[in-house]
């Protein structure tokens, strides 16, 4: 299957979530944040990770991708520099919430050419 191939069905997604009550995540111990690539939005849940923290939350966060595609027609940037300051950017975050860069693993894939499920790679 090609990731073209996926639609988001937001009907059937609301239809399937199931509310969280704030007490509930008294319970998280731990949790893994994939970030499917080092942009604005990856983070975007940093308040909930901070509270999660604040309570002995252990965690992992993963990057699947480079970021070496955000801004692909720079004259300014090359590749290599783009991958180099979005993972600069992202380890800031991180430090910024009060984790050490062992909490995170990186996949490296190219940036918008993950493979999906049952592509090599």
């Amino acid at each position: 299957m090609m990731n073209s191939d996926l639609k988001f069905d937001k009907d059937f997604f609301w239809s399937q979530a199931e509310p969280v009550q704030g007490s509930a995540l008294k319970e998280v111990r731990k949790c893994m944040v994939i970030i499917p690539h080092p942009d604005d939005e990856s983070l975007g849940c940093a308040g909930l990770i901070s509270m999660l923290k604040a309570q002995g939350t252990q965690f992992k966060f993963i990057l699947t991708t480079d970021g070496s595609a955000s801004h692909r027609n720079s004259l300014k940037f090359s590749k290599d520099s783009l991958i180099a300051i979005r993972k600069r950017e992202l380890l800031k975050v991180l430090d910024i919430l009060g984790f050490e860069k062992d909490n995170l693993s990186c996949f490296d894939a190219q940036d918008s050419a993950m493979p999906a499920k049952g592509e090599p790679g």
